[in-house]
């Protein structure tokens, strides 16, 4: 048995590709510890379902779990941090697994120390996705208008290259990608399939049931409805969440009456205009989740999302049902 190491990313999607890789490493016997170097990385893992099966099967370690530490916080993530660089110095023949999403002093002094006495994985969120490159967003944000509405900086140059941490290889989905922005290229790639699609990943959740909300886990089925963002909808002034999800909502009602119906919203969707928004609806059998696409996918009737997300592979490979874009 390898002693495995995982430093959560702060961004949601890169830690859905990888959480069952590290999760069925534990579960077969490994010692894996979460290190958490912020706090965005930390409430990435609290979601439920993950959350749970962290608590399981993994040890928690903790450098830093809020975003603005005090003074003495500071120093104690200080402290903290020189015992895991002593601990990953002392230690041979570990796997840390860090993302590409950026780096910091953290993750690259950690990054370089594990590959020289271990292994260091550096985990993407990339896949195979055929909507990738359509729409040349870039682009699309250079007229000022779309990107005020859609609240993105507008963008007057090629992007900025990502920093990444040095590592002994990249692991990615499914196949390698094309686009040199999306994983560094001077690294050995580790192509693995899709964990979603893979039967030891089905195995492992029908042993281990994944803990949802308690409103989730006591229905059998619900209608599960995806949403992304208020003021991301391009194509017609009128249109916006507050519309969409009325029409979402009003479409399922007159095919099943009281079916629950489960909202999932993205982490950047403002979480007090939806409450208003869904107390302005009404509807008793409402609930809000911060659930995973791809756990809330397999009891869901048919999925509804209001405007492309790439929740959507989770959701199809997760469950044989219908998916249905409302915008």
């Amino acid at each position: 048995m390898a002693r495995v190491y995982y430093i959560p990313s702060i961004a949601v999607i890169y830690n859905d590709r990888v959480l069952p890789i590290i999760l069925t490493l534990a579960a077969q016997g490994n010692p894996t510890t979460v290190v958490y170097l912020s706090g965005q990385a930390y409430r990435c893992c609290q979601r439920p379902g993950y959350g749970a099966w962290l608590a399981r099967w993994t040890t928690p370690r903790y450098v830093l779990t809020t975003d603005v530490p005090s003074f003495l916080g500071r120093v104690l993530a200080r402290v903290r941090f020189l015992f895991l660089w002593a601990e990953f110095r002392v230690r041979r023949g570990y796997v840390a697994f860090f993302d590409t999403k950026g780096s910091s002093p953290y993750t690259k002094r950690l990054s370089a120390l594990a590959a020289r006495r271990g292994r260091s994985i550096l985990y993407t969120a990339s896949s195979v996705d055929t909507w990738c490159g359509a729409v040349d967003w870039d682009a699309v944000c250079r007229d000022p208008a779309i990107a005020a509405r859609l609240g993105k900086p507008r963008v007057t140059g090629e992007r900025a290259p990502i920093v990444y941490n040095t590592g002994n290889a990249v692991l990615v989905y499914g196949a390698a990608p094309s686009r040199a922005r999306d994983v560094p290229h001077h690294l050995p790639h580790l192509t693995v399939p899709l964990p979603l699609l893979q039967p030891w990943w089905r195995a492992f959740c029908a042993t281990n049931p994944p803990q949802l909300d308690p409103a989730v886990d006591a229905t059998r089925e619900y209608v599960a409805v995806f949403i992304t963002y208020f003021g991301n909808y391009i194509f017609r002034e009128d249109s916006d969440l507050d519309v969409l999800v009325t029409e979402i909502v009003r479409s399922v009602r007159a095919v099943w009456p009281e079916v629950p119906i489960v909202v999932k919203p993205k982490v950047s969707v403002d979480r007090k205009r939806l409450t208003q928004l869904l107390a302005a609806i009404a509807d008793p059998h409402l609930i809000v989740s911060d659930a995973p696409v791809a756990l809330l996918a397999p009891r869901a009737i048919c999925g509804i999302t209001a405007g492309h997300t790439t929740g959507q592979f989770e959701f199809v490979a997760a469950n044989d049902v219908p998916w249905i874009e409302h915008c």
